[in-house]
């Protein structure tokens, strides 16, 4: 009797379109796993085909954005990435508030980093505030954030991590607002214009909370 052999590879004759989507996302997994090659691959395996794009965008965990994206484009993104849970907007000075308020519809995100981008308003926190797992969020830099725009946070229950660091507008009256998140256990607050009761009144309500 022959002895049989088996390989990993797939015969030439067999089209990628006709895979199981169940096949595809492995096959996807496995190529996004190349050590530092991660988002490179993603953004180019999405190209493949129409079916590979949706696979891709259907279960996208991460995402870092920088630069010149449009509001159009923000929009499109998360309107395009339903899964998407960390997420870097790093120098994003092209985004208006109107591109960055559409991050309020990606309710699976748990940690959002925005960097030095003007535009983070009362309207923008407001949809920030609305995000139901979100557990991580920086502001740094964001020089628009205001006491009363901190007062629309106060809905995250889930948050354990703040970064205020250079929100000038930032004072004591919205360290207020944070009191009644008892999950919080980071918060910078270096480049604010809060003060020292400010910081302790804090610590007091949060006994878990360290300071940086």
């Amino acid at each position: 009797m022959a002895s049989s052999s088996s390989t990993s590879a797939l015969p030439d004759e067999v089209e990628w379109g006709r895979l199981p989507d169940e096949l595809l996302l492995r096959v996807l997994e496995r190529v996004m796993r190349k050590d530092g090659q991660k988002k490179r691959w993603c953004g180019n395996l999405r190209g493949v085909s129409r079916r590979w794009r949706a696979l891709h965008d259907g279960t996208c965990q991460q995402l870092q954005v920088r630069n010149a994206v449009t509001d159009e484009g923000m929009h499109a993104l998360c309107a395009r990435l339903p899964t998407l849970t960390y997420l870097i907007l790093r120098e994003v000075s092209s985004l208006t508030e109107d591109g960055l308020r559409a991050v309020g519809g990606l309710t699976t995100l748990t940690e959002l980093y925005l960097g030095f981008s003007s535009n983070v308003v009362y309207a923008v926190l407001r949809e920030l505030g609305a995000l139901p797992a979100l557990s991580q969020l920086s502001l740094t830099g964001c020089t628009a954030v205001t006491d009363a725009g901190l007062g629309e946070l106060r809905h995250l229950t889930t948050l354990t991590y703040i970064d205020l660091y250079g929100c000038s507008n930032v004072t004591d009256m919205g360290l207020r607002h944070l009191q009644s998140l008892d999950s919080l256990t980071d918060v910078f607050l270096s480049g604010t214009s809060t003060t020292k009761a400010g910081r302790d009144a804090l610590q007091a309500a949060i006994l878990a909370l360290s300071r940086h």
